[in-house]
């Protein structure tokens, strides 16, 4: 791909031009992309992600080399797992079981995890 750009720059009364001009490769062979047939495949191997340029005739070697390969493996689930966001009646649970420790002299933090000993004397003393 040739992409023209053009920029004015000069001393004093100078002007001057310049033109950039970017051409796409193959990373497979390095040979010239021509305009229009550049194609860039993402995919992943051993939790890495990459990315190649190719030309069409390189990217449909791709497909059909990873197409092979794909129909004797099973989908993965997902790598990345989000947090779980915790509830408004597990805050306040929480909350009541902060006040209780206090009250009853036991140490615990305003922010974070209540260490579990903390949780079983609550739930002991609310049978």
């Amino acid at each position: 791909m040739h992409l023209g750009i053009y920029a004015r720059r000069g001393k004093g009364d100078t002007q001057v031009a310049q033109k950039v001009s970017v051409t796409f490769a193959c990373d497979y062979d390095s040979k010239e992309i021509p305009d229009g047939e550049h194609l860039t495949r993402s995919f992943s191997l051993d939790g890495r992600d990459y990315e190649i340029d190719l030309c069409e005739k390189h990217s449909q070697k791709f497909d059909e080399t990873l197409t092979r390969f794909a129909e004797k493996a099973r989908r993965a689930t997902s790598r990345v797992s989000r947090p779980k966001r915790r509830t408004t009646a597990h805050r306040q649970r929480s909350a009541e079981i902060r006040a209780w420790a206090k009250r009853n002299g036991i140490e615990v933090s305003d922010r974070g995890r209540i260490p579990a000993q903390v949780i079983s004397s609550y739930e002991e003393s609310h049978k």
